[in-house]
């Protein structure tokens, strides 16, 4: 199942797979602000789409969402974070808070040189999604699973199971089994 709805750009998710993300606690490390670049803000949060609203009020003109990366939750973007800074406050690039006078591609090479110093690993926008679905896959098969094995089964011939117990999880819902 692919979502149609977006977060500033990028693919989102849907209602459940939202309840699931939120129970993974997973983080991201971003670079956003100007369309055009400079000056960046390079951050982490676990709500991607209201810490890019707060920031899009922020920003002057067109707003964009340079990069995106993935952690398994806060502490280990907080690591991540913690290398970002403390490169670019070495190159003296910091202007205030979680702003930094950077173009876009250098913000994300140095959210990735700081995640592989860290020793955190990390994963793309897409890899988080294709977990987030995948989680929901084996949440929607467990409860098939468990639907097929509580239907009675006597008013088949021999016992035939209809479609791999999805017919069986239909007829459970509608109240006969």
């Amino acid at each position: 199942m692919t979502s149609t709805r977006t977060c500033h750009g990028l693919p989102w998710l849907s209602k459940w797979e939202k309840k699931i993300f939120e129970r993974q606690g997973y983080a991201a490390i971003y670079a956003a602000g100007p369309a055009p670049g400079r000056p960046i803000y390079v951050g982490f949060t676990g709500k991607l789409p209201d810490r890019m609203t707060a920031i899009k009020s922020e920003c002057a003109g067109d707003f964009a969402l340079h990069s995106v990366v993935w952690t398994e939750g806060d502490p280990l973007a907080r690591r991540i974070m913690i290398e970002v800074e403390a490169i670019l406050d070495k190159a003296k690039r910091r202007l205030r808070s979680n702003l930094f006078d950077v173009t876009p591609e250098f913000a994300r090479k140095v959210v990735l040189f700081a995640a592989d110093r860290a020793g955190v690993q990390i994963f793309t926008h897409d890899q988080m999604l294709a977990r987030i679905r995948s989680i929901r896959q084996l949440m929607i098969d467990g409860a098939v699973h468990d639907t097929v094995g509580r239907v009675n089964w006597g008013g088949f011939e021999d016992g035939v199971k209809i479609d791999e117990g999805r017919a069986a999880l239909d007829l459970s819902i509608s109240g006969i089994s």
